[in-house]
């Protein structure tokens, strides 16, 4: 009876794994990746027990496959390769954003060794891609009611035109899509009943609609090379004419749609279509193209240190930073957003060829199958096809690379039923209850310092209006049990001390000093767990300034911090506008004019430099010259905001330069033309210069705007 419960809860419990897209909990640090990430640890640990126990009375194993062992071989070459790395903690655990390390393909690899040992046959196998399917269209649907702004308890809103349902991301959701498209669309060969195809075509109908409304443009491009291999794989090797002939005219409607794309992409119908649209903005000068272009060229640079080896995974931070291109328009990355170009950072040359071989005998195994099964071939190519081509723009997720094993451990099963299998032992009891209790201990360790961070971590951020003591206090116990994600920790602490010190008068200076320390032990954990990760170096500077109020050596210590930030990553603009920041806290002006010159040799984002430098020129009383750096800085299309004229009349106004103000007050007249606000400023200030005529003019325009104003304009006139 003991052992029946075992396998039932084997057959029962496995399909829940894929169920894991469902899963988001709000009040966990990253919500939609570590609830889903946590459960599957869980479940797979459960699951693992019940299989170890039921392996004392029953011989269930996976069948023998060479691509389930290539699997494996693969997995423990690089672990061999991230122990070689710069820092194998991190590749083993990950960190709490991605959740993706040797601890989660350890997972992985268990689950799949349990599925092939349980759901042994093909046909039994199937109804694990039935579950997927299901799911995928209750997450589409998900993204439906996002999408039409059907918005309840249990929906959340995106704030975005890309859907991202359950998953958090759009590119996440299509990734995660185009799998199960392409597995129901094998089913539907498979089955003959009319309400089965009707449900897969239906799944299919549905997951394609969401995918075109995540508008994810790698997705959508390896969707449409996998119709191209699909049909021309059918053209070339189909031997029914009749059907060879359909697939080449179906090739050729889609190549054309596909360029019509481009064609059209002035008229209305692809303007007004999101996913249209961004495709049709491919092109190599196209923004986000150029950038995955230089991100790329850059990652080529990075892997050239450790070629061999390459740096291990979850490691990709150090080589990015340190060769970062400054032309990129984002700054800072941990994935090359190229599967490939990860893997050779990752694992060297050594690591992308043995995974370059993986997927080489996955595709020839999807081949040979045509003889036995001709569908499977073409919808499991273009699987394939689908998903490494969005890889070039994307990398893997659990809930993309669950999908993958399971569609993956399929091949590693027999057409013919057999199961043969390399092991036909029973488990010795004794030991495997020995080895059950240290599991149980072991994981329940684990799950200690892993769960725990990620709730108190978010409610730690809800008291620090209320009560900043008890802030910290969770801060400080998250900070401690942790064993890793120290760099997702100390940002979201930082974020809520910034909070902090908009109204410090709320806290007392002992009650600040409690929590910055707090946030500065994290920080400087997070700095070593990287490896130098310059960001770190740059945001804990930051939070040093804000803390100046607390302790004003801590602006000298901010400066320290970035000039080894530097050494890290020498072209990183952030770096020069901390120190400038550090040394315009320090009252060097100076200094800090003399570094924002020096960052405009990197030649990026000058706009935003010379406007930091007018700003210090204001306040230097170089009023002339602030004046020009600001026109220069609109030359680099950086427009100054009206709020930002602003605080610089008020640093004229302290100064008492009314020429200037008054140049200033007209700047923000255009932006903000007829504000009554505006208008009384210039009267005052024509007031200030002895110019009474003006101020006249301008009082008179106040009464024109707003003629309940009388009474002040009246006792202004007079003061004249």
């Amino acid at each position: 009876m003991f052992y029946k419960m075992l396998e039932k809860i084997l057959i029962f419990g496995l399909p829940i794994g894929l169920a894991i897209p469902l899963l988001m909990e709000k009040h966990f640090l990253f919500p939609f990746i570590t609830v889903k990430t946590c459960f599957f640890y869980i479940l797979v640990d459960i699951l693992l027990v019940c299989y170890l126990l039921l392996l004392t009375k029953k011989k269930l194993y996976p069948p023998k496959s060479k691509l389930l062992y290539f699997l494996l071989g693969l997995v423990g070459l690089r672990f061999i390769l991230d122990i070689l790395g710069i820092n194998f903690v991190r590749s083993f655990w990950g960190n709490y954003e991605r959740m993706f390390g040797l601890y989660t393909w350890l997972h992985l690899l268990i689950y799949l060794w349990i599925i092939l040992s349980v759901y042994n046959t093909r046909q039994r196998y199937l109804k694990l891609f039935d579950v997927s399917i299901f799911v995928g269209l209750l997450v589409s649907i998900y993204g439906i009611f996002q999408k039409f702004g059907l918005y309840f308890w249990v929906v959340l809103e995106t704030g975005d035109e890309r859907v991202y349902s359950t998953l958090g991301n759009a590119a996440f959701l299509a990734g995660y899509l185009l799998i199960n498209i392409f597995l129901a669309l094998y089913l539907s060969s498979k089955k003959k009943s009319l309400n089965w195809r009707v449900f897969y075509f239906s799944a299919i109908i549905i997951n394609l609609f969401v995918l075109f409304s995540t508008a994810t443009r790698g997705a959508l491009v390896g969707l449409f090379a996998a119709v191209v291999v699909m049909f021309l794989f059918a053209l070339i090797f189909y031997r029914a004419k009749r059907v060879r002939l359909i697939s080449g005219l179906i090739l050729l409607l889609v190549i054309l749609g596909s360029l019509s794309v481009f064609m059209l992409k002035d008229t209305w119908l692809v303007k007004n279509n999101l996913a249209l649209r961004r495709i049709s903005q491919i092109s190599l000068e196209e923004g986000t193209t150029k950038s995955r272009l230089l991100l790329w060229k850059m990652s080529w640079r990075a892997s050239q240190d450790r070629f061999l080896f390459g740096y291990g995974d979850n490691n990709l931070i150090i080589p990015l930073d340190r060769y970062h291109d400054f032309e990129l328009k984002e700054d800072w990355f941990d994935s090359s957003h190229n599967q490939f170009f990860d893997e050779l950072l990752a694992h060297g040359i050594i690591g992308l060829i043995a995974y370059l071989l993986f997927l080489f005998f996955v595709f020839k195994k999807i081949i040979r199958e045509r003889e036995n099964d001709f569908w499977l071939t073409i919808a499991f190519l273009g699987l394939l096809t689908a998903y490494l081509v969005q890889n070039l723009f994307i990398f893997d997720t659990l809930t993309i690379i669950l999908l993958f094993i399971l569609f993956f451990g399929f091949l590693c099963l027999k057409a013919d039923g057999a199961r043969d299998s390399w092991i036909n032992k029973n488990l010795p009891k004794f030991l495997t209850k020995l080895l059950v209790v240290i599991i149980l201990i072991l994981v329940g360790f684990i799950y200690l310092h892993i769960i725990p961070p990620l709730v108190k971590i978010v409610q730690g951020q809800k008291y620090v209006k209320v009560d900043i003591d008890k802030t910290t206090e969770m801060f400080k116990e998250a900070e401690e049990q942790t064993w890793f994600g120290y760099g997702n920790l100390a940002p979201l602490m930082a974020e809520t001390a910034l909070v902090a010190f908009e109204q410090p008068e709320r806290y007392s200076t002992d009650e600040l000093a409690r929590y910055m320390s707090v946030v500065m032990t994290t920080y400087k954990k997070a700095i070593a767990a990287s490896n130098n990760y310059s960001k770190f170096y740059i945001n804990l500077a930051k939070l040093y300034q804000y803390a100046r109020i607390i302790n004003p050596n801590f602006i000298d210590q901010s400066i320290d911090l970035l000039e080894e930030a530097q050494k890290y990553s020498p072209n990183r603009i952030d770096i020069y506008y901390a120190l400038a920041q550090g040394y315009f806290y320090k009252d060097d002006l100076i200094l800090a004019e003399s570094i924002l010159k020096e960052a405009l040799n990197l030649n990026v984002r000058q706009g935003d430099v010379y406007l930091k430098l007018a700003e210090i020129q204001f306040r230097k009383g170089q009023p002339a010259d602030a004046f020009d750096n600001l026109a220069m800085a609109e030359q680099f299309n950086r427009r100054i905001t009206f709020e930002q004229w602003e605080k610089f009349a008020q640093v004229l106004v302290a100064r008492g330069k009314w020429s200037d103000v008054l140049k200033v007050f007209f700047e923000m007249d255009k932006l903000g033309p007829n504000d009554v606000s505006t208008y009384s400023n210039i009267a005052l200030t024509y007031k200030k210069m002895g110019n009474k005529e003006k101020a006249r003019e301008f009082a008179l325009k106040i009464l024109e705007i707003d003629p309940q104003m009388k009474e002040i304009v009246e006792a202004f006139l007079e003061s004249l």
